[in-house]
């Protein structure tokens, strides 16, 4: 059966148990997260990767890889992390 039919149908599914078992597995290897999307997806990818620096012992490397160039209006280039990390510097974040 596929994810969203075990799902009840519903359109999300909460993956944290894989994702964290998958981590687990990997010890102290390398994360890599591709981001895709501006604004509200860039700030979770952002509090994900501050997670998986608290928490993995010892620190484990993570990797951002951002577009070049966007294809579309919406995604995320390298200038776009300096001013959303200082937006989550001023709410409080760090």
């Amino acid at each position: 059966a596929s994810k969203l039919a075990d799902a009840g149908g519903k359109m999300l599914a909460d993956d944290t148990g894989e994702l964290c078992a998958a981590l687990e597995a990997a010890g102290g290897e390398e994360v890599v997260v591709v981001l895709d999307n501006c604004g509200l997806e860039l700030v979770s990818d952002l509090l994900l990767v501050d997670g998986l620096l608290r928490c993995a012992s010892p620190p484990r490397r993570v990797t951002l890889h951002a577009k070049a160039r966007p294809v579309f209006v919406s995604d995320v280039v390298e200038a776009d992390l300096a001013p959303t990390l200082a937006w989550l510097e001023e709410q409080g974040g760090g």
